[in-house]
Order: C-alpha cells, then sequence, then structure tokens
C-alpha cells in the first residue's frame, strides 16, 4: 500500500522503511531503487492461527513500530504479533509469531530496543526479550495491569543493574526479565515512553 506510521532508519548505504500491512523494504540511500522486500504476515511466521484485526488497521495499521538495525542486521516487529529479523541482503535470519496482541483504536506502536545481544519489545502488556542473533527467547514479562499499553520499552540503570521500564512503569532486570518495580499502579504511561533521571543509554 505504500503507507506506514513507522519511520524510517539508515544502515550504511541501505534506508529500511516499512509498508502496510507487514512488510519491510530496503532501498538504496544514494539513488531511491528498491533492494529488496519481505512480508512479515502470520502466514511467514509459520502461525495457522488468525491475527486480531481492529477498527484501526485502515488508519494506524500494523507497521507503526519502528524497525531497528545495528551492523549487518535489521529487526522488525508488527502489530499482528510478528518479530523478525534479516541481513542487510534481505535473507530471513529467524522470524516469530508471539501470539495475538489485542489493541484499542490507536494501535501497537512500542518499538524495538537492542541490549547486551537482545531484542527487546512490548506489545499491549507483554514485554519479550529474543536473543538478537539466533532468535531464541530468552525472557516474557506479562504486567499484572488493566487495559492496553502500546509504548516502547526503555533501557536504564538502577544502580549499577541494566534495567528496563516497560510500558506500564514496571521496572524489570534486563537479564531476566524480573520485576524491581511494580510502576504506580496504572497504566498511565500507555502511550508514553518512560525515561530515567541520570539516564546512561
Amino acid at each position: 500500500n505504500g503507507r506506514s506510521n513507522a519511520s524510517a532508519i539508515i544502515n550504511g548505504r541501505i534506508v529500511f522503511i516499512c509498508e502496510e500491512p507487514t512488510t519491510l523494504v530496503a532501498v538504496d540511500k544514494k539513488t531511491g531503487k528498491e533492494l529488496w522486500r519481505k512480508s512479515n504476515s502470520l502466514a511467514d511466521a509459520g502461525s495457522g492461527g488468525n491475527p486480531h484485526k481492529p477498527g484501526w488497521i485502515s488508519t494506524y495499521g500494523y507497521t507503526c513500530m519502528t524497525p531497528i538495525t545495528a551492523e549487518n542486521r535489521v529487526w522488525i516487529a508488527c502489530g499482528n504479533g510478528v518479530v523478525a529479523c534479516y541481513d542487510l541482503d534481505g535473507n530471513r535470519k529467524w522470524i516469530h509469531y508471539t501470539g495475538p496482541i489485542g489493541a484499542p483504536e490507536h494501535g501497537n506502536h512500542g518499538s524495538p530496543v537492542l541490549h547486551d545481544g537482545k531484542l527487546v519489545y512490548s506489545a499491549n502488556l507483554h514485554t519479550f526479550a529474543f536473543d538478537a542473533a539466533t532468535g531464541k527467547k530468552v525472557w516474557t514479562y506479562t504486567a499484572k495491569h488493566w487495559g492496553y499499553a502500546g509504548a516502547s520499552p526503555r533501557l536504564g540503570r538502577s544502580g549499577n543493574e541494566p534495567v528496563i521500564m516497560d510500558p506500564c512503569g514496571e521496572l524489570l532486570r534486563a537479564l531476566d526479565g524480573k520485576r524491581l518495580w511494580k510502576g504506580h499502579g496504572r497504566i498511565g504511561l500507555a502511550f508514553n515512553t518512560g525515561t530515567f533521571v541520570g539516564d546512561t543509554y
């Protein structure tokens, strides 16, 4: 469709953009020529289930989440619950369906982050950490709150401990996803990514 609410990102000579409903597109930065495109549907992920199709698909879509790139890899997470990794030539290294997300009118828009070899992203009340190279799931945390959350996870430190703030404001240990602090007890951070005072990341 040529539309997406995700931002473009750059790795060397390649610009990565998204297209609805679940496509990652690589474009030559100098010429604008399309280099490759990859779909990230449930069928691509090998899931036989049906994605939740919320009413906002025509406005917000499944590619609200901006991809992330580092070294010779690019990772994408989509609002249909699919997360995937590619090399810069478009070869898929891994792909997973994390399960139905379910979201209200504003869609899921929490972009993934990288930390210590892990890809971390949040989908509604769930935060996932995958081994960025292999796709093996390292840990999953589900917030104990009502309602919906759609913000990006935030990296920071608590003392010398690397931590992640999930969209609900809960503080998780980056190593294993263990909750260190329950947050403010409601989903006040649902649509806004939190921050840290003295954040070192």
